[in-house]
Parts: structure tokens; C-alpha cells; sequence
């Protein structure tokens, strides 16, 4: 058995595997992963999955046409809902029944006792996937944590709840492949954004998770030794919260930023931001002449979804984004195939992603097809 996935998942313990949209090959790139662990360096460890939302259903609930099913080879542990635990082929040992609820019954633990189709029906909320990973652990502290992404829930890959990630994308109609390659390399743009100053991201991780939009101060210090117009130390940070539980109107930022501007030979204030950010919220902000010469810190690359005019934008107003949690970015899979099922030249679409990524990036880019059970 060749082993190629399995090459780029080296020195993991959980991994996301998120898509850009519906028919993105999720579950293929999933299969792919569990036919390759046997052969792969450590096939002694157990695969653990879950998903946000459904997986590896009979039909897809969105078309009505056949799905591409989950195989999951006997062992394998799942997260999965009572409901979903009935319609698995595979012969399943109920491990535990956990404390979530969903609209298919309660989550429930399971182990494979025979090589079968499951189904994949995990918790509504993203948040509760670092929960479930402790509860897996309980059982198989070195279990390879698999989080199946639903449509939409890109993330998943987000919080730290994963050490690394896979991106998916699938064609579309036509089969231009220019189109998809350019949306997956601003994807995977936004996902390897750095991570902010180390002493900011400890100043926030204390702050309530209920406060979702503050400034940051920086606290300067300069050497005695040193001229005025030398560059000063940041020793610290000054939280000032500016919302709760949403990021509030843009305006409330600006009056921020206004109230707050630095003195001559002092840093710009830090915005940050907990939550989706969004074109419009962005927009806004950058109607604002205060608005230029910054950092802006976001939890982390899946919260973002700006095209790439407002990026240029930010960029032209000397706009940094950084974040809090760093995505660790393993792998692009390219699923040729649109939504309805007609085949496309694989060699088209990876070499056109290729193409759309930065040239020093070194995230590889693949097509699995269907895996062979």
C-alpha cells in the first residue's frame, strides 16, 4: 500500500478535516486516511472521529443523491449520535454514552467490532469538540483524533481544538479550475497567518471569553541609556474591554481607536477581535481615516471571511492581521468532481492551486480520488 497522506500528518495527534463547501471531498480525503493507517508508521494508535454536524449519511440530505460513505475498518472509535449509532453497517460496542444532546439523541461513544459503513453525527457546536477529544482520551489516551468538518463549519480547525489541519476543495460547474484554486489559496492565506506578539496573546488568554471586542494599550518602557527617539520596549498591556457577548458597531472601535491614538514616538493601540470577521464589519472600520497602521488581532485564520479586495484594502492602509491560535495547515485535498458528480482533469485543478498559492508556500496540494476499501 502506497502511503501518501499519512506522510503529511507526521507527529499529530488530532487533525480537522475541513472543506470550502459542499462536495469538497471530506470524506474521501477521510477514507483515504483510514485505508493508508494500517500500513502507516504508527498502526498500533487508534483513529478516533467525530464530526460537526452529519457525515457519511446514505444521501446526501442537501441533493438527495447517494453520498460518498464513511469505511471505517474494525477498531476504530466514533463520536456519533444514537440515532446515527443504527444506520452504521459496521458491528458497533457502545464505550459510553456522553452528556450532549442533539436532534438525533444523545452522543454516544462507540468502538467498530467488524469493517463497516458508519455514520457521522456529532455535536452542533464547535466549542464542544475539546470536550469530546478528553472523553476519547479517557479511553485511548493515544488516540488520532479525527474532526470531520460539516458544510460551513470551517471552524472546526479553529480554537486549537486540532493540532493540524486538512483543507479540502471540490470543483465546479464547467470545470474551470481558476475559480476554485483562487478561493482555496485565499483560504489557506488566512489559515497561515501568524501568530501575534507573544505577551499580547498571554494578556488576552486572561481576559473573560465573554468579552468578545477589545484595545489592548501597549505599556512602553525605554532604557536609560537610551534617546528619545530610539524605539521603546513593550512591557505590557492595557486590556480596555469594549463589548460583550458581540462584536457591537464599528463605531464603538473608531471612537476606541480615536480616544486612544498614541502620542509622538508612541505604538498604535491593538484591536482585537473575538468572533466571525466579516466584509461588512471591515468596511466599515476602513471608512475611518483613524483606521491605518495597525495590528489587528483575530482568534484565529477560520474566523475570517474577507474577499480579497477588503485584504488589499487593509494592506494598502498598513493593516497587519495576526492571531491568537495558529492554524498548522498539513495538506490541500482537491476533489476534481462538482456537485453533480461529473469528473474534471485532476492534473488541471492541483497544478492551477499550485498556482494560486504564494510561492514560498510549501503546503502540498493532492487529489486521493476514491479510496479503494
Amino acid at each position: 500500500m502506497e502511503i501518501d497522506l499519512l506522510n503529511h500528518l507526521r507527529g499529530l495527534d488530532s487533525l480537522a478535516i475541513i472543506g470550502m463547501a459542499k462536495h469538497a471531498g471530506k470524506t474521501t480525503t477521510l477514507n483515504r486516511l483510514l485505508v493508508e493507517w494500517p500500513y502507516g508508521p504508527e498502526p498500533e494508535r487508534v483513529v478516533a472521529m467525530t464530526s460537526i454536524g452529519l457525515d457519511g449519511e446514505l444521501r446526501d440530505t442537501v441533493s438527495g443523491r447517494d453520498a460518498t460513505r464513511i469505511y471505517a475498518p474494525r477498531g476504530v472509535i466514533i463520536v456519533t449520535a444514537q440515532e446515527s449509532v443504527r444506520r452504521c453497517d459496521a458491528t458497533m460496542e457502545i464505550v459510553s454514552v456522553l452528556d450532549f444532546q442533539t436532534a438525533m439523541g444523545k452522543l454516544v461513544m462507540a468502538r467498530a467490532l467488524s469493517d463497516g459503513y458508519i455514520e457521522l453525527a456529532g455535536p452542533a457546536r464547535a466549542s464542544d469538540i475539546k470536550a469530546i477529544e478528553d472523553a476519547v482520551r479517557e479511553v485511548e489516551p493515544d488516540a488520532f483524533f479525527v474532526v470531520d468538518g460539516a458544510l460551513s463549519r470551517i471552524s472546526t480547525a479553529g480554537h486549537g481544538f486540532t493540532a493540524g489541519a486538512i483543507l479540502c476543495v471540490g470543483s465546479v460547474y464547467g470545470g474551470n479550475p481558476d475559480k476554485p484554486a483562487e478561493a482555496v489559496a485565499q483560504a489557506a492565506k488566512m489559515l497561515s497567518l501568524p501568530q501575534a506578539e507573544p505577551l499580547l496573546c498571554e494578556v488576552v488568554s486572561k481576559v473573560s471569553e465573554e468579552v468578545r471586542l477589545m484595545l489592548c494599550l501597549p505599556q512602553l518602557e525605554r532604557k536609560e541609556a537610551c534617546e528619545e527617539s530610539d524605539p521603546a520596549d513593550v512591557t505590557g498591556y492595557e486590556v480596555l474591554p469594549l463589548e460583550g457577548r458581540a462584536l457591537g458597531s464599528a463605531d464603538q472601535l473608531l471612537t476606541a481607536l480615536r480616544n486612544n491614538s498614541p502620542k509622538e514616538g508612541g505604538l498604535p493601540p491593538t484591536p482585537v477581535l473575538r468572533g466571525v470577521i466579516t466584509d461588512r464589519y471591515i468596511k466599515e472600520l476602513l471608512k475611518d481615516e483613524c483606521f491605518k497602521d495597525l495590528t489587528l488581532v483575530v482568534e484565529d485564520g477560520t474566523r475570517i471571511f474577507l474577499d480579497r479586495i477588503t485584504i488589499r484594502r487593509l494592506e494598502q492602509k498598513k493593516i497587519k492581521i495576526r492571531v491568537l491560535t495558529t492554524v498548522d495547515l498539513r495538506l490541500i485535498s482537491a476533489n476534481p468532481t462538482d456537485a453533480n458528480g461529473t469528473l474534471y482533469s485532476s492534473e488541471d485543478m492541483v497544478a492551477a492551486i499550485k498556482r494560486a498559492l504564494p510561492e514560498k508556500s510549501k503546503i502540498p496540494v493532492h487529489d486521493y480520488g476514491q479510496a479503494e476499501f
